[in-house]
């Protein structure tokens, strides 16, 4: 019988873990791969229209022609390298809607690759905003993790002004930031029956209670109050991309300076709107941001279990 040094078995045993390893990792990405079939059912959309602009979504240090095709309901992305289609999908009201608003960034500055930026508006200053990326053929959007919650987040979403996707601690990698209203609770709520009556007229018998409590407490402008760093996400995963929300300390850190800057500015500049951290909110403002958010998307799920997507990091859903 052939005896081994207790080192040896160690050292085969090891190399057992790494090849069990590359395996269960080679089957993972099969399966995902199997998986992830893009959406090619445009039917329905006869009066679609295409633009085609040109980025490297791929990373490969060239430019792909990148032909975007939106319907009343559907949105088509197809991305052709050297006129070889290599990555396309179909969205179909899930997530990514008909919008005129998008366009290439980059997360990494020093990378070649970049991203579609696909912005799309529920209501009259509410954005949500999408990042598209490629993988495995089909064009797909990205999505955040909130670890404190064990849930994935996505699209983001703002309230005042665009969310800024952007460099915001001099590292060279964007982060993504999102604004709301702070909704101060004492406000006065505006009174006008004539105004009241319209807004009742336009909306659904089972909307128009929640339509004009969002007019009221607006009032003008004057009920939205100071803007609310609302949320901050910094890229954790590189390939696939993936963004995590930052908890309450590293919140602080990466808003610090917008704040203290933005107070300057306010000094200086008059009329420009002050910036507070979200965890100065009133629990009512809170409330009603995320009461504002639920009727202009009409109830659209942003946040995902961890257990209710397949491939959450791929935005597999």
């Amino acid at each position: 019988m052939i005896k081994f040094s207790k080192k040896l078995w160690a050292f085969l045993i090891a190399i057992i873990i790494v090849i069990l390893v590359i395996l269960s990792w080679i089957y993972r990405y099969r399966t995902s791969e199997k998986t992830m079939i893009p959406n090619t059912d445009f039917s329905g959309e006869p009066n679609a229209k295409t633009e085609t602009i040109e980025g490297d979504l791929l990373g490969i240090g060239s430019k792909q022609k990148i032909d975007i095709t939106v319907g009343e309901r559907k949105v088509k992305i197809e991305v052709f390298n050297k006129d070889k289609l290599v990555a396309s999908n179909v969205f179909d009201g899930w997530l990514v809607r008909p919008t005129s608003q998008y366009s290439l960034i980059k997360i990494q500055q020093n990378k070649s690759r970049e991203y579609l930026r696909w912005d799309q508006y529920p209501g009259p200053h509410q954005v949500e905003t999408i990042i598209l990326t490629t993988g495995g053929g089909i064009v797909r959007p990205i999505l955040a993790a909130d670890y404190e919650n064990k849930m994935w987040y996505a699209p983001f979403w703002s309230i005042r002004d665009n969310t800024y996707i952007g460099d915001i601690d001099g590292d060279g990698v964007s982060e993504v930031v999102e604004y709301v209203d702070e909704y101060p609770p004492n406000t006065p709520r505006l009174v006008d029956p004539e105004l009241e009556q319209i807004s009742r007229r336009e909306f659904p018998d089972d909307k128009e209670d929640d339509m004009w409590k969002i007019v009221s407490r607006e009032n003008y402008g004057e009920g939205r109050g100071r803007k609310v760093i609302w949320n901050v996400y910094t890229m954790r995963n590189e390939d696939p991309l993936l963004f995590q929300k930052a908890n309450k300390e590293d919140y602080k850190k990466l808003t610090i300076n917008i704040i203290k800057a933005m107070k300057v500015v306010n000094q200086q500049v008059k009329g420009t709107t002050e910036v507070m951290s979200k965890y100065d909110l009133k629990q009512d403002s809170i409330d009603f941001n995320n009461f504002v958010r639920n009727f202009w998307t009409q109830g659209q799920p942003y946040y995902y279990s961890f257990d209710e997507i397949k491939d959450p990091i791929l935005g597999d859903k």
